[in-house]
C-alpha cells in the first residue's frame, strides 16, 4: 500500500469486524477477494477521498476503491485534487454501493483478472454524469437514469465523466440462475435489465437503498440487500429476452440464442455443434463464427455450462441427491470424468464442495 495513504481515515466500517466473521478491515486497506474473502455477515461500508493529501487521491481512489478495475494514471494538479465517495452494503454474496466521482478512465485485462481472480458482474444505475464502456464490439454510452452492466470476467474499457450513481455487484453463478443462460455481454445484460417491466421498481430500489444503507440496523441491511438481489433476478427471470433477440443481426443474437438452447438442453448427452445449429436452423460453419468472434468455442461454453449449473444444484439440492445424478443431469455420464473436470474449473471436486456447504 502507498505508505501515504489513510485507510483507517478515509475507510470507514460499521458491523461486525472479529477475523473470523471478514478477515478484511479498514486498516488492511486495499480489499482482496482471495485473501480476505466475504463478510459472513452484511456490513456498511464508506470511502472516500477527503482525508488524503490532495495530490494522492486519485491514487488512493484508483488503488483502493477500483478493485476490479485498473485506473489509468492520471494527474491532478487542482488544489483540492481529485475528489470521489461511495458508501453502502457489503454481503456474503452482493454488495451495493451509491458513489460520486470526477472523471476517471480504466480498463479490465486478462492480467488483471489473473492478479485479482475476481470474475463476478455487476448492474449499475447512473444518476448523473455520462458513462462509455468499450468490452469486446460493443460500444455502449450511458446516460442519467440509464442502467449499465460491468462484467470483471471480459476485457472492457470504461470511461467516467463526472458522475453519481448505484451499482450492485453479484456472484456470476446468481445471474446464470436467473437468466438460464452464461452471463452475456455487458451491454445486452443491462438492455434485458432495462426492457423489464420491474426495471422502473429497481431503480427505485437500488437508489433508496444507496441513500438509506448507513442508517440501517445490522439485520436490515442483510434484509434488504437480499430484497434488492431477489428484485435484480426477479427483473432478469421475467425481462423478454426475446425482444432484445429480434432487435439483434449477426453473431451477437446468435450467440445469445445458442446459450439458451445451450442452458435448456445440459442433461442432453448429445448436445454439442450440430444439435445446437439444427435447433437454431443455421449451418454449423455460421454457429462457430458467432462463437469465435466472441473469443469462445462450443465445446468450452457446454462444459462450463455444465459445470456452473451443477455447482448451483450442489449448494442448493439436498444431499440424498447424489453427486453422480447431478452429474448426470448436467450431462456428464461418467462420473470419474465430471468429478475431475470440476475439480479442475472450480479447484475442490464436487464432494468437497458439499462438505463445506
Amino acid at each position: 500500500m502507498h505508505e501515504s495513504f489513510e485507510p483507517n481515515r478515509s475507510i470507514r466500517a460499521e458491523g461486525p469486524w472479529d477475523s473470523q466473521l471478514w478477515r478484511w478491515q479498514p486498516s488492511k486497506g486495499r480489499w482482496s477477494p482471495e485473501r480476505h474473502g466475504l463478510p459472513r455477515t452484511t456490513v456498511f461500508l464508506s470511502l472516500d477521498t477527503a482525508h488524503e493529501r490532495p495530490k494522492n487521491r486519485y491514487e488512493f481512489w484508483r488503488h483502493i476503491a477500483l478493485y476490479d478495475i485498473d485506473g489509468h494514471p492520471r494527474r491532478y494538479d487542482s488544489p483540492e485534487g481529485f475528489q470521489a465517495a461511495a458508501s453502502g452494503l457489503v454481503g456474503p454474496t452482493a454488495s451495493l454501493f451509491s458513489y460520486q466521482s470526477d472523471a476517471l478512465s480504466g480498463e479490465r485485462t486478462q492480467a488483471g483478472r489473473r492478479s485479482d481472480g475476481w470474475d463476478d458482474a455487476s448492474l449499475g444505475l447512473l444518476i448523473d454524469g455520462e458513462r462509455q464502456h468499450a468490452e469486446g464490439d460493443y460500444r455502449t454510452i450511458t446516460g442519467p437514469g440509464q442502467f449499465f452492466a460491468y462484467d470483471a470476467g471480459r476485457d472492457s474499457l470504461v470511461r467516467c465523466s463526472r458522475s453519481r450513481g448505484v451499482v450492485i455487484a453479484m456472484r456470476r453463478r446468481v445471474l446464470e440462475a436467473a437468466l438460464g443462460a452464461p452471463v452475456p455481454p455487458s451491454a445486452i445484460l443491462a438492455e434485458i435489465v432495462g426492457k423489464s417491466a420491474l426495471a422502473p421498481f429497481l431503480a427505485s430500489q437500488m437508489r433508496l437503498l444507496g441513500e438509506l444503507a448507513g442508517t440501517l440496523c445490522e439485520a436490515d441491511r442483510a434484509i434488504m440487500l437480499q430484497n434488492t438481489v431477489d428484485l435484480v433476478t426477479m427483473a432478469l427471470r421475467r425481462a423478454d429476452k426475446k425482444e432484445v433477440l429480434d432487435e439483434e443481426n449477426g453473431p451477437r443474437g446468435l450467440l445469445l440464442a445458442a446459450l439458451n438452447v445451450i442452458q435448456a438442453s445440459l442433461s442432453n448427452a448429445l448436445l454439442g455443434p450440430e444439435m445446437l445449429a439444427t435447433a437454431l436452423g443455421c449451418s454449423r460453419a455460421k454457429l462457430y463464427r458467432a462463437f469465435a468472434e466472441y473469443g469462445l468455442t462450443i465445446s468450452a461454453v457446454i462444459r462450463e455450462t455444465r459445470l456452473k449449473q451443477a455447482r448451483v444444484m450442489i449448494e442448493s439440492l439436498l444431499p440424498e441427491i447424489s453427486i453422480a445424478e447431478i452429474g448426470m443431469r448436467c450431462g456428464f455420464l461418467d462420473p470419474a470424468n465430471f468429478s475431475r473436470n470440476f475439480r479442475l474449473y472450480f479447484g475442490v471436486s464436487p464432494t468437497e464442495l458439499r462438505r463445506r456447504g
